[in-house]
């Protein structure tokens, strides 16, 4: 009747953490007035932490870091100097973009079209951003627009960030696993954190 209570198990969880170093270029046109308007490489640091007791998960984090971001140029589709840093402007179709119309470049005749190809993360519907397809284009002009990865956010460090965390989380759903979250470190000294709380 006055029985003790039994005590419960504490939940044991582990999170297992993994760094992934990148390097890209971008150029962040809103909100600032300063160095950051200007096209500019970046050498970051990605952490990524995930709820599982297995480290096979990060695999498929470290091929996707490397595919999707690693040495490309990040651009919006908003970015009002797109035109002039492309030599194109986007064909739009019910909202999403279908191909960059040349408006001038190294070898393509004006108003020649380059496909823009929707990438997905792998098994998901969701859509993360572009690549264009280059399979036509050689010399100069091939290596101009393969590095170019098409997103719809300006690419902030704290953009990034939440859409690392977005991309990440909805492979590892389909596995049950949980990021609990994805950091970027710009230098030793700052690094920005995104969590969903």
């Amino acid at each position: 009747m006055f029985g003790r209570k039994k005590k419960e198990e504490p939940t044991k969880r582990w999170v297992i953490t993994r760094e992934f170093d990148i390097s890209y270029a971008c150029r962040v046109w809103t909100d600032y007035d300063d160095k950051r308007r200007r096209i500019h490489g970046q050498r970051d640091t990605v952490t990524v932490s995930i709820e599982t007791h297995d480290s096979e998960h990060f695999e498929w984090i470290e091929s996707f870091i490397n595919e999707q971001l690693d040495l490309r140029f990040l651009l919006d589709l908003e970015d009002p100097w797109f035109a002039q840093i492309t030599n194109a402007k986007p064909v739009f179709k019910e909202g999403n973009p279908v191909a960059l119309s040349a408006t001038q470049t190294l070898n393509t005749k004006e108003g020649r079209e380059i496909k823009a190809v929707a990438v997905h993360v792998p098994e998901t519907d969701k859509l993360i951003g572009y690549t264009l397809d280059v399979s036509d284009l050689s010399g100069p002009e091939k290596e101009f627009y393969e590095g170019f990865f098409l997103v719809h956010f300006s690419p902030t460090s704290e953009n990034l960030t939440e859409w690392l965390y977005d991309c990440i989380q909805a492979k590892m759903s389909l596995v049950d696993v949980k990021v609990t979250r994805v950091a970027l470190n710009e230098t030793r000294k700052s690094a920005v954190e995104f969590q969903y709380i």
